[in-house]
């Protein structure tokens, strides 16, 4: 089957191009003919990045993009080309963004199959200004309503977006459940131990992050020992931002920031030298960095976002702490690098171990494929 995938792109762990270049790598390995179509741009830095790419047998073509708002909220114009191409189907990916929606077009104008990767937008209040939420709600209630329900297939990559879904029209039958998946990788190569007064943080070092809670409650913590490592590529001003901030806590000794791009490889050695895995989000659609920290069977800490707590059962798998308060954070951070009950930590990361097996791209793109091929 001759497919078309279409995203932004980004960098580090960014879930949505993640999803893409290892969910087309895995396609063509199953034996469909499969394109990427993706910006110039990468999400946040808006950095120019190469027009074109091969990741194995898969061809990525990327196109100029204008910035129209927030950290990947573009217009760009791949119709020609995709009309060229003449796919069988198209995955399109993000629900809310102007290439959704030319490649619904572009799937009526060609009758091919189109499906939805929702990447979850929703209940991002905490990450978005006033104004912007209102847009979202105009958008909702005059195009989504009527939008949503052209796409062959509505593939929803967390449980907790659901409810958001039904509410725009979808029905049960019109969503399937498809969670970004982790390279095997991530099973495979053999566990460390990690150093227990270590915290580890990979992905995008961007504002939603919100690492700088992390920062101030290393500052009140009993634990003096502990240090937190920052490993990722980094939007400039907030990067700055997050250096000025540990110098007047006077922690340069114990945070550092890795500002670089980082393979699979990388990922996995930085995640293993910590014994802590930290991901602070204002917002997730699905936080992939927790499942593949889970799968190294680090202890994570998450805050209390949906999307994390769809993963994360507080003291079960993990411990999830409020997003806004340092102080909690900094407690919970005390109690499992000082607390005497290690017997319960070791439960704790074999169950979140056990728990993430489901998030194996070699069993999701099995469904994946499936549904394709329709089969």
């Amino acid at each position: 089957m001759n497919i078309l995938e279409i995203c932004t792109f980004s960098a580090g762990g960014c879930g949505v191009w993640a999803r893409v270049k290892r969910e087309s790598l895995l396609l063509s390995k199953l034996g469909h003919d499969v394109t990427v179509f993706t910006t110039n741009r990468e999400k946040g830095t808006w950095n120019v990045i190469n027009e074109r790419q091969k990741i194995g047998s898969v061809k990525v073509i990327r196109f100029p993009a204008i910035k129209l708002g927030g950290e990947s909220f573009t217009y760009w114009n791949f119709y020609k080309e995709a009309k060229k191409l003449r796919p069988d189907l198209i995955i399109v990916h993000s629900y809310r963004h102007t290439h959704t929606l030319q490649a619904l077009h572009l799937a009526k104008k060609i009758k091919c199959k189109i499906f939805l990767v929702t990447h979850a937008p929703f209940n991002r209040e905490d990450s978005r200004k006033a104004y912007e939420g209102w847009i979202v709600n105009a958008y909702d209630y005059i195009v989504g309503k009527v939008t949503i329900k052209k796409f062959d297939k509505v593939l929803a990559i967390s449980k907790w977006e659901i409810p958001y879904l039904n509410k725009l029209g979808l029905k049960k039958e019109d969503i399937v459940y498809s969670p970004n998946g982790i390279s095997d990788e991530f099973f495979r190569k053999p566990i460390k131990e990690g150093d227990p007064r270590l915290i580890s943080y990979t992905g995008r070092i961007a504002p939603i992050k919100n690492l700088e809670i992390v920062i101030r409650a290393l500052a009140l913590t009993k634990n003096k020992s502990l240090r937190f490592h920052i490993f990722g590529p980094a939007e400039p001003a907030y990067k700055k931002r997050l250096l000025s901030l540990i110098s007047e806590l006077e922690l340069k000794k114990r945070v550092l920031i890795t500002d670089k791009r980082y393979s699979t490889k990388e990922q996995i050695a930085h995640i293993d030298k910590g014994y802590l895995f930290i991901l602070p989000s204002l917002s997730e659609g699905m936080p992939q960095v927790l499942v593949e920290a889970l799968a190294r069977k680090r202890v994570v800490i998450s805050s209390n976002i949906p999307a994390s707590k769809d993963i994360i059962k507080d003291r079960v798998n993990g411990f999830i702490f409020n997003k806004k308060d340092p102080k909690e954070l900094a407690n919970i951070l005390d109690n499992i690098t000082l607390g005497k009950d290690k017997r319960q930590i070791s439960k704790i990361r074999q169950y979140g171990f056990e728990r993430v097996k489901e998030f194996d791209w070699n069993t999701l793109i099995i469904k994946l494929d499936s549904l394709v091929t329709n089969k």
